[in-house]
């Protein structure tokens, strides 16, 4: 089964204990495009909206992406 881990940033420490238990259990996992980089989307949104919403966009096309490779 493909799973895709939705969390918010404060809870992305417990990501990887999941992570490696489902792949234990065979699926494949996709993890949050911000995973490695937690308040990325907190310090665009300070520079700017259309910086912040520019990265939304980015994250979409990043995840669609991931989708289709799997």
């Amino acid at each position: 089964m493909k799973i895709f881990i939705c969390a918010s940033k404060y809870n992305y420490k417990y990501i990887p204990e999941i992570k490696k238990e489902l792949e234990g259990l065979g699926h494949e996992i996709t993890l949050p495009n911000s995973f490695d980089d937690p308040f990325v989307e907190n310090r665009t949104r300070e520079e700017s909206a259309e910086k912040h919403v520019q990265l939304k966009q980015k994250f979409f096309r990043e995840q669609v992406k991931k989708n289709r490779r799997q």
